[in-house]
């Protein structure tokens, strides 16, 4: 395989690949956290409210305000979860049924 072929392959996998989708999302690190403990809270149904996520969301995205990486909106942390949540839920990351995430 050529150094284009790679190249090619791997930004197409960046693109459509669900792990490198996850990894280039400035704030998955905040997002697999959190809805990593959430799952493990409720894994004997296998999937979270989207209510609780968002404020569970919005609150460690305060929690790590002062990480600049993050880029929190402090103002806003609901507004910035709930953006962040349907980005996710968009990209294939998290799916949504019936106002649930599995």
């Amino acid at each position: 395989m050529s150094i284009r072929q790679r190249v090619h392959h791997y930004l197409s996998a960046r693109q459509q690949h669900p792990a490198w989708r996850l990894l280039v999302s400035p704030r998955a690190p905040l997002m697999l956290g959190c809805l990593t403990a959430l799952f493990e809270r409720n894994s004997k149904e296998g999937s979270v409210a989207e209510a609780d996520a968002l404020q569970a969301l919005g609150q460690m995205l305060l929690d790590f305000a002062n990480h600049a990486e993050f880029a929190v909106d402090v103002d806003n942390p609901q507004q910035q979860a709930g953006r962040e949540l349907r980005e996710w839920i968009k990209r294939g990351l998290v799916i949504e049924r019936g106002h649930r995430l599995y």
